[in-house]
């Protein structure tokens, strides 16, 4: 995320399992629930799940049907909130 003090990272799941996508947030300008999208290096948006987040906090996790290799970029869109990216590189 552009806010330094969100993260998201690539978690290693067992050997030979889909790769898996984490995404923390710790200071979310607003409450409400976020749309996790997955741009891919191909310019496709991908919907990957929602994160809940309450008092600037939240995470969500779930394997994705992607190589991370394919991902530009992971967005997080509250409606009335500036949208949070992550810049995969």
């Amino acid at each position: 995320m552009d806010d330094p003090e969100s993260s998201l990272e690539e978690r290693p799941t067992q050997a030979a399992s889909a790769p898996a996508l984490f995404v923390e947030l710790t200071a979310a300008p607003a409450s409400g629930v976020y749309a996790i999208r997955l741009v891919t290096t191909d310019n496709r948006t991908v919907g990957a799940g929602a994160c809940r987040v309450t008092a600037g906090s939240g995470a969500y996790g779930r394997t994705i049907d992607l190589a991370v290799s394919a991902i530009r970029r992971v967005e997080l869109v509250e409606p009335g909130s500036p949208t949070l990216v992550a810049s995969l590189r």
